[in-house]
């Protein structure tokens, strides 16, 4: 008895006449119904412990900067260039290693759990594989679709058992609804999340006053120009008024053609093996025939070419949306390499350094300063202590409080995008995340969980996502709660109008809430979240007024006894003391980093 071995639930593709079943990830067992089968077997978590994420960490640092030398070589001859390897480690950027971890993710899955003795399977044909157009359609891919996992391992089995007779067929999923429904799903995401953006950074004074700015400085030459920074049009009014137009926004825009045909002959030079090649090293090359954006290959002449006639008369760009954006990786690439316009990396909104994993350290590498929210380290050379001039650091508390509690919470993705522990509430963490929060409920009296408003991840929004879904690993405690779930609804808004915050997971919205100063208590699950010994003491200070909780029950016992009235113990001498020691220490003063853009743009 053979069993049907699955890496998604996409129906589409199992063996519909056997009734027996391997769950390669348990994620699926939390999607597939399983009642409809005779038999279930389901793997364990590729990783168990703090050290098997430091192995897989180490394994994909030296793997990167192996792989980045080939690619050089091969980028550069397919597109008939000869740019440096930093200039390709810049264009390809974090979302490259992205790749690496999803390839490695299934890589080890299918070799500790496929068996062709006990396993059978369909597998996509090449001609259903979804080849994406940037890294922001290959993460949605490759991240978030089951045809990603599917396409994924269908490289795998092709790679190692192209002639095994397990495989039954090849699904032909081409013109189904599934694959046009995922893009129409990522395109509807991507401009909802712009839109939110938008609405964020929405002040109409403010956006009047950036216009007429701009128009009064049309003829002055920047020294410094703002490329995908999430600044408020408050900020970027000062800095455009204080350095006199020598600071200005900048528009890029490329014209591509999306209808190139797919050049295999080019992509099979990708995929080429070297004698020291291991199996992964075999396994990862051949899926870049199949998974390299187009922008980086039958597109990348497009965007040279329209660089090649453009003119550049700044010295420094500050940008913060590059590390996750394909065509302003590559464009900043082109400034560094043919201009040496130097990158000011403005550090994206949340606190990466303090955990086992960080991606800072090569984060650091890829730009020429490394700008960050305001905390400090000696052990990078081109770090800046600065801050942020977002908006949603700039929000105000309300002093009329529309909600008693409001419980921020996340959607715990199926396949994390690197083996840092800053993912504590995914992949292999996510039942640990729930189990957490789960035990926080259960703790909680019923008529307090009747007062939480309850912001969970939308995901009526986020189908066809791979996401632990809340609503079963927690429903009979959501039952009781109200809830929120419109994602136009700005979680910003909600804290300001509450009388206490709570924060699951670590990210964005817990400094936020510190900064806003609103009563606050987020959570920090020591299980999951592994803190490197330079940073042991991060939260210290915070833990010790209760702010950060690192145990369910007791975080619910300080609820309990809090609730009637949030800001007595929120405002007390101590509280205060901790909050603000910790944004002094972590949040610089937005002035200070105004003050040095305003200074740089001088030079």
């Amino acid at each position: 008895m053979k069993f049907n071995y699955l890496v998604s639930d996409l129906d589409d593709i199992r063996i519909k006449e056997n009734r027996n079943i391997f769950l390669s990830d348990p994620y699926l067992f939390y999607r597939v119904k399983t009642n409809y089968f005779d038999n279930v077997e389901v793997a364990n978590y590729t990783r168990s412990s703090k050290s098997d994420l430091i192995d897989d960490y180490n394994y994909i640092e030296s793997k990167f900067d192996k792989y980045i030398e080939i690619l050089t070589e091969r980028l550069n001859y397919i597109n008939k260039k000869e740019y440096s390897k930093i200039f390709w480690e810049r264009a390809l950027s974090i979302s490259f290693y992205r790749h690496l971890v999803y390839t490695y993710e299934m890589f080890i899955c299918s070799k500790k759990n496929f068996n062709p003795n006990k396993h059978e399977c369909n597998i996509l044909s090449t001609e259903s594989y979804l080849i994406p157009t940037d890294f922001e359609e290959h993460r949605q891919i490759f991240q978030h679709s089951n045809i990603g996992q599917e396409q994924l391992f269908s490289i795998y089995i092709n790679c190692f058992y192209s002639e095994s007779k397990f495989c039954l067929r090849n699904i032909n999923i081409t013109n189904s609804k599934l694959a046009s429904s995922f893009k129409n799903e990522t395109n509807q995401l991507n401009k909802l999340f712009y839109k939110i953006q938008r609405n964020l950074n929405l002040n109409v004074f403010s956006k009047i006053l950036t216009k007429i700015l701009i128009f009064i400085y049309k003829n002055k030459d920047p020294n410094l120009v703002i490329i995908g920074s999430f600044f408020s049009n408050k900020m970027i009014n000062r800095l455009l008024f204080r350095s006199n137009g020598r600071i200005k926004i900048f528009k890029y825009q490329f014209i591509l053609n999306h209808k190139k045909v797919v050049d295999f002959g080019l992509r099979k030079i990708l995929s080429e093996t070297n004698n020291n090649f291991d199996d992964f090293d075999k396994y990862f090359f051949s899926t870049l025939p199949y998974c390299m954006p187009k922008i980086y290959i039958e597109n990348f002449e497009d965007i040279i070419s329209q660089l090649n006639i453009q003119k550049f008369n700044f010295k420094y760009v500050t940008s913060e949306a590059w590390l996750s954006d394909s065509k302003l990786s590559i464009y900043l690439s082109y400034l560094k390499e043919i201009h040496d316009i130097k990158l000011i990396y403005n550090e994206h909104n949340y606190y990466e350094h303090p955990w086992i994993g960080s991606l800072v350290n090569r984060e650091s590498k890829l730009c020429d300063i490394y700008l960050t929210l305001g905390w400090e380290s000696n052990k990078i050379n081109n770090l800046v202590t600065g801050s942020s001039l977002a908006l949603n650091f700039q929000y105000k508390a309300k002093k009329k409080k529309k909600h008693t509690i409001t419980y921020i919470s996340s959607g715990a993705a199926a396949k994390r995008p690197a083996f840092s522990s800053s993912y504590g509430w995914c992949a292999e963490n996510a039942p640990l995340y729930f189990i957490f929060i789960s035990n926080f409920f259960k703790t909680l009296s019923k008529e307090l969980k009747s007062k939480i408003l309850f912001r969970y991840y939308p995901i009526e929004n986020t189908k066809e996502l791979l996401l632990y879904e809340q609503n079963y690993m927690i429903e009979d405690d959501l039952l009781i709660m109200k809830k929120n779930n419109d994602i136009k609804t700005q979680a910003l808004k909600l804290m300001s109008e509450s009388e206490l915050v709570i924060v699951d997971y670590l990210s964005t919205s817990y400094i936020e809430a510190l900064i806003m100063n609103v009563p606050t208590i987020f959570f920090w699950n020591r299980d999951t979240y592994f803190i490197s010994e330079e940073y042991k003491d991060f939260f210290k200070n915070l833990c010790e007024v209760k702010i950060c909780q690192t145990h369910p029950i007791e975080a619910a016992e300080h609820v309990q006894s809090i609730i009637k009235n949030p800001a007595k113990w929120w405002y007390s001498i101590e509280v205060q003391k901790a909050r603000t020691e910790f944004l002094k220490k972590n949040f610089g003063k937005p002035e200070n980093m105004l003050n040095y853009l305003v200074n740089i743009s001088k030079v």
